[in-house]
């Protein structure tokens, strides 16, 4: 059967209880619509839900099991990637690149004196480049919402669910916090110190980039935002 307006502003409100985040909740909002077109016409649309989440997904109780399951698998994908990134420049043939930069800067850093705000500077951009970046990417979002009714965007903001990468994401732009905390214990001023500390926050700031880009800014996102304006 084909759901009325009614009945789909029902199953949204329905899953939005249900659910925490926006990637469970628009696949499991994909899989009953879908599940719903192809259910008895002649049982009621509140018992075909029950039974369709009872079936498919082990009933209501079940599903914040299902999104922590799906959350810790979005976390070590994250991790993941991100780890690919960071050690990438270490290997053939990037690693010839790796290597002549380092020994650059490392003659560099033995020739012309750094002040210790130079590495509180290094460490301040390996923050904000990722973040312009991040910002520059998500033009077609802007776009998308610019070309969207004011009262619809409203709604769909104050519905918006967070993402199952967001604690994921947190504890990653934590890292050069973290690293430059311990920098700050350690007082090294050694060139060796320096190279290793720059080096680190080079990497780390690419390596944030390319995840985004391959991750946090999928096109799935579009799709699913551009599908919640439509309606």
């Amino acid at each position: 059967m084909k759901l009325t307006d009614e009945q789909d502003k029902y199953l949204q409100t329905y899953l939005r209880k249900a659910l925490k985040y926006r990637e469970t909740y628009h696949e499991v909002y994909d899989h009953m619509l879908v599940a719903l077109t192809n259910s008895n016409p002649d049982v009621p649309f509140e018992a075909s839900i029950e039974i369709i989440i009872n079936t498919d997904f082990g009933g209501s109780a079940n599903l914040p099991k299902l999104e922590q399951d799906a959350k810790r698998a979005a976390a070590k994908r994250m991790v993941i990637s991100f780890l690919k990134h960071f050690i990438s420049p270490l290997k053939f043939p990037k690693l010839l690149y790796t290597v002549a930069a380092v020994v650059a800067f490392y003659y560099f850093a033995a020739h012309v004196p750094l002040p210790r705000v130079f590495l509180f500077g290094v460490f301040i951009l390996s923050i904000i480049v990722p973040v312009f970046v991040v910002f520059s990417g998500s033009r077609e979002v802007f776009d998308v919402l610019r070309d969207s009714e004011p009262d619809k965007m409203r709604e769909v903001f104050l519905t918006h669910k967070k993402s199952l990468k967001d604690d994921t994401i947190g504890k990653l732009t934590g890292l050069p916090v973290l690293a430059f905390i311990i920098a700050s214990i350690w007082h090294g001023t050694g060139t060796v110190f320096i190279t290793s500390f720059v080096f680190f926050f080079v990497l780390y700031a690419l390596s944030i980039i390319q995840l985004y880009k391959e991750d946090m800014m999928a096109d799935s996102y579009i799709t699913q935002l551009k599908m919640e304006l439509d309606k």
